[in-house]
């Protein structure tokens, strides 16, 4: 991540750590020293943990929990859980629970836990989900509770686990579902089992069990590997409807500055707590679909705000580039669900699942793969390396002009320009190297400064070795210092100004000769071109990234 993302973590965490208001906002006065957009976005995390009841905070996650034998170790004697007398003994199964028995604890998440239960009088086995707080739960935990049971009770799908009973037994509210013997997809991710194939048939499922919910009016919000589980059939069905909305406008959810749900898998728009509609299962969807074709969700971080952040700013890799047996067309399908702006996504569930069918069916897909979408996502993930390899072709333009028209001799004139290009290749090939290894070490303290500092001086190199004339050339200086603002970091640019005025200097220093440049006015003139040109665009990369992060908030 960038420093700057470093910063918000930093003062996040910090202001986590303090309860009182007042002594919160002095913090954040004190750390953001007078930074407006800084702030904003800490106060947007700040707030979005607080509306989602603390998930930013470390516990359980039900996508990794799975089920488990309670009277097999020490760790759970001595645990309980909600029940009609105020609490169950783990260590006391099976137990009455009204009309059921209740065999095991299957799962336990932030707010609900999950136990295997019996209902003799219908002979059959169900899954009982309790909140975990039971007779001390509050209003909002119990409305949300109730949210999820109703959600799930008013879909008709074999896709998405039905809802048998929902009630409250001495206090203890509950819903019953149907027990699906299986596992989850997180098994099926961390042990890389599904083909190609097997990763398109099984998202097509769940795309049409969404889409069943979205005709409903509801979007389920938190789909991941753990809330879909295989039936003894390997059929996907889609449960845990904890965070479901119903639509009560178009594409209109939950309030802005809401955040919920599990960062690896949610939309950008649902990271950046907006509004969100049936077009952020879809991202999540492809999401899935991404994590059964390469192990990995799209986006990770070192932690869940940086997970956020992620979300919010960086495009997921391609597939391919993780796992080269994934098929060109299923990977187009992949990358749409997963594109930034929601109305670039297929529209619908259903138009996802229609475009898997065509893929397994070897018929033309809908989703556009060419060269163009693949070269502009390059661009998006990585514009700083995309700007300066267009600018070195442009350079070698430049040279070839400044040469065609102001050069002596044919022959050193040829020469002269080969050996620039070949210069230029040679700077190419190093700042590619930069890239890769920024990209797969992530080592943002260093890479840039490095990277800022080299430019300026591989051209004053270019410049030295170059004969006469070579005026025309120092406005290449100019062109590193708009490259370098891509990154919208001031720093950066202050950098690559700095680097090139020293270059500047050397140069005419040591190795201009008399009258190569029309006077000595000329160069001071430039010389103060550089720094104006390197303020201003400091201050617009500053500008920039300042409108950015507020957009984001």
């Amino acid at each position: 991540m960038s420093e700057s993302t470093n910063r918000v973590e930093e003062i996040f965490y910090a202001a986590l750590e303090i309860e009182s208001a007042n002594d919160r906002q002095s913090l954040l006065e004190q750390m953001c020293q007078g930074d407006q957009a800084l702030r904003a976005e800490v106060e947007a995390l700040l707030r979005s943990s607080q509306l989602a009841g603390g998930f930013l905070e470390v516990s359980p996650d039900p996508s990794n929990l799975v089920p488990r034998d309670v009277n097999s170790g020490e760790e759970t004697q001595q645990r309980h859980l909600p029940s009609q007398q105020g609490f169950i003994h783990v260590d006391q199964f099976p137990c009455r629970f009204g009309d059921y028995e209740l065999i095991e604890l299957i799962a336990e998440g932030g707010m609900g836990a999950v136990f295997k239960a019996r209902q003799p009088g219908l002979d059959r086995l169900v899954a009982i989900k309790m909140i975990l707080s039971g007779q001390l739960a509050g209003q909002d935990e119990i409305r949300r509770f109730y949210s999820e049971a109703e959600a799930a009770a008013n879909l008709d799908h074999p896709g998405i686990v039905p809802v048998h009973e929902v009630g409250c037994y001495q206090g203890q509210h509950y819903f019953s579902m149907a027990f699906i013997e299986g596992e989850n997809l997180v098994p099926w991710i961390q042990e890389r089992t599904a083909s190609p194939r097997q990763a398109a048939m099984l998202t097509r499922k769940i795309a049409l069990a969404i889409q069943s919910a979205h005709d409903q009016g509801i979007v389920h919000r938190d789909l991941k590997p753990g809330n879909v589980l295989l039936d003894q059939r390997g059929e996907p069905r889609v449960t845990d409807f904890g965070l479901a909305k119903r639509m009560t406008g178009e594409g209109d959810l939950t309030e802005a500055g809401t955040l919920m749900g599990t960062p690896n898998y949610m939309s950008p728009e649902q990271a950046g707590g907006q509004p969100i509609g049936p077009t952020s299962d879809v991202y999540s969807i492809g999401a899935i679909l991404f994590a059964l074709l390469t192990g990995q969700a799209p986006l990770e971080g070192a932690s869940q705000v940086e997970t956020i952040i992620r979300v919010l700013h960086d495009e997921p890799p391609s597939p391919r580039q993780l796992n080269r047996a994934v098929p060109r067309d299923l990977e187009a399908i992949c990358l749409k669900c997963l594109e930034k702006d929601p109305a670039s996504r297929y529209a619908t569930a259903n138009d996802l699942a229609a475009d898997l069918q065509r893929y397994l069916a070897g018929e033309p897909i809908r989703a556009r793969n060419d060269l163009f979408r693949r070269f502009r996502k390059w661009t998006l993930r990585e514009p700083v390396l995309a700007a300066h390899l267009a600018a070195t072709v442009f350079m070698v333009l430049i040279i070839f002009v400044n040469y065609g028209l102001w050069g002596d001799s044919q022959d050193r004139h040829w020469q002269m320009m080969w050996r620039n290009v070949s210069l230029l290749a040679g700077w190419a090939l190093v700042v590619v190297m930069l890239q890769k290894i920024q990209n797969r070490y992530h080592t943002h303290s260093v890479i840039p400064y490095a990277w800022a500092m080299i430019n300026p001086l591989f051209l004053t190199l270019i410049l030295w070795q170059n004969a006469e004339p070579r005026g025309s050339l120092l406005s290449i200086y100019l062109l590193l210092m708009v490259i370098t603002s891509f990154s919208r970091r001031i720093e950066l640019v202050v950098t690559t100004t700095a680097t090139a005025m020293v270059g500047f200097l050397c140069l005419v220093s040591f190795c201009f000769q008399q009258g190569e440049v029309a006077s000595r006015g000329y160069l001071v003139v430039f010389a103060v071109t550089l720094a104006v040109s390197g303020w201003l665009l400091g201050l617009l990369s500053l500008r920039l990234n300042r409108l950015g992060n507020r957009s984001r908030v």
